[in-house]
């Protein structure tokens, strides 16, 4: 059935179809409204009101839904930034491939790890656009951790501006390419909820939660 209104027919099914944006109130205003103008030689049918109700109840159904994930959502967010903050002051083990340099704070302990002996190691520091800006030659090392503290600058000294940097390792032999890679040891002393990422920091370098290797006390 239609509803002549100031603006022509009025289909109730079309605009009360929840893919329309339709509210639970706007549905039934709709609904009562049709039953008020229909026309009394020619009323809705009883299927037709079924399919309605049945509309009605999906819609009812799809905004408990969206309301109960929401509260999921919002309680898991509570309990893994509960979790990430029990992480401050205590020491980790984090990959280093992707950090972000602060100012603020001491540059932490980063370390190499070497599968096999090496005849030459670099560790090659890149900014956010790709471009190399640090490159510390280690020399030749047997297998295990090497330092390889790096003091936030760039090959000339100068002090690198705040920001995401990527660290690669490359280890040779003369056999070929050793297996290498970057880590940060040292304590969490904060953590970062900034435009819905989250970052722990330890010195001066901020990480991903999701590269830590280990935690200890």
């Amino acid at each position: 059935m239609r509803i002549e209104g100031a603006h022509g027919a009025v289909d109730p099914t079309a605009a009360t179809s929840p893919t329309n944006g339709a509210t639970r109130d706007e549905f039934l205003r709709l609904f009562v409204a049709q039953l008020e103008h229909q026309d009394p030689l020619d009323p809705t049918s009883g299927a037709d009101f079924v399919a309605q109700l049945a509309q009605f109840a999906t819609l009812e159904q799809t905004a408990e839904v969206n309301s109960r994930l929401g509260r999921i959502e919002m309680e898991q967010a509570s309990t893994s930034r509960t979790a990430i903050l029990s992480l401050v002051g205590r020491s980790v083990e984090t990959k280093a491939d992707s950090i972000y340099l602060s100012h603020e704070g001491e540059p932490p302990q980063l370390m190499v790890e070497l599968d096999a002996p090496a005849s030459t190691v670099e560790v090659v520091i890149r900014d956010a656009d790709g471009d190399i800006v640090r490159t510390m030659a280690l020399g030749p090392h047997t297998a295990g951790e090497i330092d390889a503290s790096w003091d936030g600058k760039d090959d000339s000294g100068v002090k690198l501006p705040e920001g995401d940097y990527q660290i690669e390792v490359r280890a040779e032999a003369e056999s070929g390419q050793i297996s290498a890679r970057a880590f940060v040891s040292g304590e969490v002393t904060g953590v970062e909820f900034t435009d819905g990422l989250v970052r722990v920091r330890v010195g001066s370098f901020f990480l991903s939660p999701g590269d830590i290797e280990s935690v200890g006390t």
